[in-house]
């Protein structure tokens, strides 16, 4: 997001997981709901080098699908999507989808 013009910032991204649950993938793929992957976490984002926090919002991912899609659908395939959806945030676009973007949520604190 700089400026073609101004000189570049710099900042720094901090992500803390708060929460980290793989699901059963056996659960997904009997009944959607079951069985539910989450992700979770909290994002804090400096200016450099003065270290000023600038910004800081919550991210929480879902994933609970069912059938085989469900089934097949693992935490690295949500991580992913997780990741995104912190770009996203950052970059001030809006949900582009993947795995489970049905259930993103991010909160500015």
């Amino acid at each position: 997001m700089n400026s073609a013009v101004a000189d570049p910032a710099h900042y720094q991204v901090d992500v803390s997981i708060t929460r980290y649950e793989k699901g059963n993938a056996f659960a997904r793929a009997m009944l959607a709901g079951l069985g539910q992957i989450h992700i979770d976490g909290d994002v804090q984002v400096y200016a450099m080098p003065e270290h000023n926090r600038t910004m800081a919002f919550s991210v929480q991912k879902t994933f609970a699908w069912g059938g085989i899609y469900g089934g097949t659908t693992t935490i690295e395939d949500i991580e992913q999507s997780f990741a995104e959806s912190i770009a996203n945030a950052l970059t001030a676009q809006g949900e582009k989808g993947g795995a489970g973007a049905a259930g993103t949520t991010a909160s500015r604190k």
